[in-house]
């Protein structure tokens, strides 16, 4: 019997018959194939030809111990604080983080820590991001702007303003015209 390429419609045909509960061998038989290939398609160790195809582990990988990592992760360590610990010296963070997430989807998921605080206790700022960009409508020039954030610890209440450069003079300047419109919140 001539053994013919797996298609995606063979390899279809071969999981309905087999949900059908039809014999591998009369698969085989019907179908062209052999008995190894259903018993393949049927234990999932073939998949349809058009499955994405992965690509193999970079080495630095096997040099990991991926079930102490995935303990450590699981106590609440930081992923970026366990790359620091096992693998800096392997590869950058960026590229850990990417094989990472390929190699274990399942915690890909966002995880949130409920964090409680009294009111006025905590306030978080930073500047957000990349610069936007915006039109100076007198003279039609495009200028940058970064965004000053900032998120009150109790209430949730989120703050922004944008200003021309990231200098002390325009972080102090967004910490005043933050503080009476969170102080006015909590009243």
């Amino acid at each position: 019997m001539g053994l013919r390429s797996m298609t995606v419609h063979r390899y279809e045909e071969i999981r309905r018959r087999l949900a059908e509960g039809r014999s591998l061998r009369e698969i085989a038989r019907a179908l062209g194939c052999s008995r190894r290939t259903v018993r393949e398609v049927r234990d999932g160790e073939r998949r349809s030809p058009d499955a994405p195809k992965s690509p193999p582990d970079p080495l630095w990988m096997s040099q990991i111990d991926w079930p102490t990592l995935i303990h450590d992760l699981g106590l609440g360590h930081p992923l970026k604080f366990l790359w620091e610990e096992r693998a800096r010296q392997l590869t950058t963070y960026p590229n850990f983080w990417k094989q990472f997430y390929r190699k274990f989807p399942q915690y890909r998921e966002a995880s949130v820590t409920a964090r409680e605080f009294e009111p006025g206790e905590r306030v978080e700022v930073d500047y957000a991001g990349d610069p936007i960009a915006w039109i100076h409508v007198p003279t039609g020039e495009i200028r940058k702007a970064w965004v000053f954030v900032a998120g009150l610890g109790f209430s949730q209440l989120l703050f922004a303003w944008a200003a021309e450069d990231m200098k002390s003079r325009n972080w102090l300047a967004s910490h005043r015209r933050m503080l009476p419109i969170t102080a006015a919140s909590r009243t």
